[in-house]
């Protein structure tokens, strides 16, 4: 796969994900998501993401990028500043929406994080060959402090150093990687202008205003940057997105999980489920939250379900998976019992999902998912009380 493919890929299993300031979509959630702060219109979305597209695809510049899409942007109203409803704070505020500065912010950082991504992927292929990795400065007329002590460091590819300073490491930063072989890494190494020793990592804690999260950020870098561009880590994926759930509204919790499920992440694990990991799947409302006695909203997969469902469901294809947060966020609902909800819902089919509540309350995990008939869930109404009837 060629650098260009290889970032293009990247771009393309994107979903759109409309968000009102640049931390609603955060960090890891962009190997998932495509998104540009106050673009809350999908159609607006949309325009300007098949221009980042087009962009990687046909190699345009800045220039071409911004002289296509101003024009549609403008007839859009998405330009200049204006009124919006902050849909978190339910603040009115002055933002800015497009402008040539805002549009520089979208092609730059969306192609450089896309080609680090791409990147990447090389890298791990070509470890054997190349199995070190040098930092160097890009063409900026200024670079960050941090960023000049770290350029001239050789380090192998899976040192620790490159889990926190994988470029680019803040906003403007065109600061790369070299892989480097084994020959000229006996070359370089002892050398003045090269170090094979990893610098001191220094960190500081930073406030996500949007919620209230405190994360530990590496000096030098900025805490919209603060992960690892070049992989797709599932467990932390999860992590984060859960918590974005469990502070969600109901519609916005759905629309979090129905688009995660419908990206090249879940179809992946879906195929092939990495042992003891799980993935968030649905999420309940406050209502069923409270019936639960849950602490979370998020619903979890696990693994050990996925594959016991594959055994003894083979039928269930993976478009039949994507429908389960719409089963648990509008089907009819049994409560059997106080840690089991039973959901039900007509897509085509009559679908059953099971979802059960930890004894310590802190998780909830589907336990089953299959095809039922009306004739089996009437006789089901009997063991517990319905809570949601078909007309939520």
């Amino acid at each position: 796969m060629t650098p260009a493919t290889s970032a293009l890929d990247f771009l393309k299993r994107k979903k759109l994900k409309p968000g009102f300031d640049y931390r609603d979509v955060w960090q890891e959630e962009h190997h998932i998501h495509f998104t540009v702060a106050k673009a809350m219109r999908l159609d607006v979305l949309e325009n300007i993401y098949q221009a980042v597209v087009v962009a990687e695809a046909e190699g345009k510049t800045l220039r071409q990028f911004a002289k296509e899409l101003t024009p549609l942007l403008q007839k859009k109203g998405w330009w200049g500043r204006q009124q919006m409803h902050d849909p978190l704070t339910g603040e009115i505020k002055d933002v800015q929406l497009g402008s040539p500065r805002r549009l520089k912010v979208i092609y730059q950082t969306n192609l450089r994080t896309a080609r680090a991504a791409g990147q990447w992927g090389r890298i791990e292929r070509n470890k054997p060959s190349y199995a070190y990795l040098l930092y160097e400065l890009g063409p900026s007329r200024t670079h960050r402090d941090e960023h000049v002590a770290w350029a001239g460091v050789i380090l192998p590819v899976d040192h620790p150093f490159w889990e926190t300073r994988y470029p680019p490491n803040g906003w403007g930063c065109k600061c790369r990687v070299r892989p480097v072989s084994q020959a000229e890494y006996d070359r370089l190494k002892g050398t003045s202008k090269y170090m094979t020793d990893a610098p001191p990592e220094q960190t500081r804690e930073w406030v996500n205003q949007r919620t209230g999260e405190v994360e530990s950020v590496t000096q030098g870098v900025h805490p919209a940057f603060n992960y690892h561009i070049g992989k797709h880590r599932l467990q932390q994926s999860y992590s984060l997105i859960r918590n974005k759930i469990n502070a969600s509204q109901s519609d916005l919790a759905l629309g979090t999980v129905s688009s995660l499920l419908k990206s090249q992440v879940f179809t992946d694990w879906f195929k092939q489920p990495t042992p003891d990991s799980r993935f968030v799947i649905a999420a309940l409302d406050e209502n069923l939250k409270g019936r639960l006695k849950a602490k979370q909203k998020a619903v979890l997969l696990s693994e050990a379900t996925l594959v016991k469902q594959k055994r003894n469901h083979p039928e269930l294809k993976l478009d039949e998976y994507q429908l389960i947060p719409e089963v648990i966020a509008k089907g009819k609902v049994i409560q059997a019992g106080e840690q089991n909800l039973y959901f039900y819902a007509v897509h085509g089919r009559l679908y059953k999902v099971v979802v059960k509540r930890t004894e310590d309350r802190q998780e909830n995990y589907l336990t089953t998912f299959h095809r039922k008939s009306i004739k089996q869930l009437n006789s089901e109404l009997a063991k517990g009380k319905l809570l949601r009837n078909w007309d939520k």
